[in-house]
């Protein structure tokens, strides 16, 4: 599959209203917790602590659940949408090697100017999930549980390469651009333009973080569908 052809199935993959309540969703828990992250930046007592725990956690709890019940929607999946199965804990465990990525990239990155280092990082975080692409939609969607990678990382080159390209051109300036704004938005707390700062993140997060969905369920069809 070319490059422009996986951009065409990924973008078709985001039409229709079943996106709008997800993009809704991923706009007002991601977008509020990374200003409450902020806000809580340095948690220097207790109050600033459980903030900041809180919302860290609130973070990732929307991120697979929301994620989740999207990928399932749009793969029309046997599975309930919004039900916390083994289906959602198993998707949950694959999430975390995303972040394996950006601790590497950051001892890769030592040395480096914070922006540039943080760049390593994020590129790093984008690029160490892609093979894994069609198996971590499986584990969300699948009946009965996608426990096994076997039949899903496979003919990685009808898929891969345009993943990755689009992922380098698409995903990684938009989770770069995250990173930058969510630093931003610790040095603008208690200044005007920090609300502004807020939906701004918001909108970056969102789009990344839906598009990152889109590819990912192309890759996911490509080998389901064979």
């Amino acid at each position: 599959m070319g490059i422009r052809e996986y951009f065409r199935r990924s973008s078709a993959e985001l039409r229709g209203r079943k996106w709008l309540a997800v993009a809704a969703a991923f706009f007002l828990f991601l977008g509020g917790t990374n200003a409450a992250l902020a806000l809580s930046h340095p948690p220097v007592d207790d109050s600033a602590r459980a903030l900041f725990a809180g919302a860290a956690i609130l973070r990732v709890v929307a991120l697979v659940w929301i994620g989740v019940v999207a990928l399932r929607r749009a793969a029309a999946s046997p599975r309930r949408s919004w039900i916390p199965d083994g289906a959602l804990w198993l998707y949950f465990l694959l999430t975390l090697i995303g972040f394996v990525g950006p601790v590497l990239g950051g001892f890769l990155g030592l040395g480096l100017q914070p922006f540039l280092r943080e760049g390593v990082m994020q590129l790093a975080g984008v690029l160490v999930i892609l093979p894994f692409a069609p198996w971590l939609v499986a584990a969300a969607v699948e009946r009965p549980l996608a426990w096994s990678p076997a039949p899903w990382l496979v003919r990685f080159r009808e898929w891969l390469p345009p993943l990755a390209l689009l992922s380098l051109l698409t995903v990684f300036p938009l989770a770069w651009l995250h990173a930058w704004l969510s630093g931003w938005l610790i040095a603008m707390k208690g200044h005007a333009g920090f609300v502004e700062l807020v939906l701004a993140d918001a909108v970056v997060t969102t789009a990344f973080v839906i598009w990152s969905l889109a590819l990912q369920l192309t890759a996911y069809r490509r080998v389901a569908q064979g």
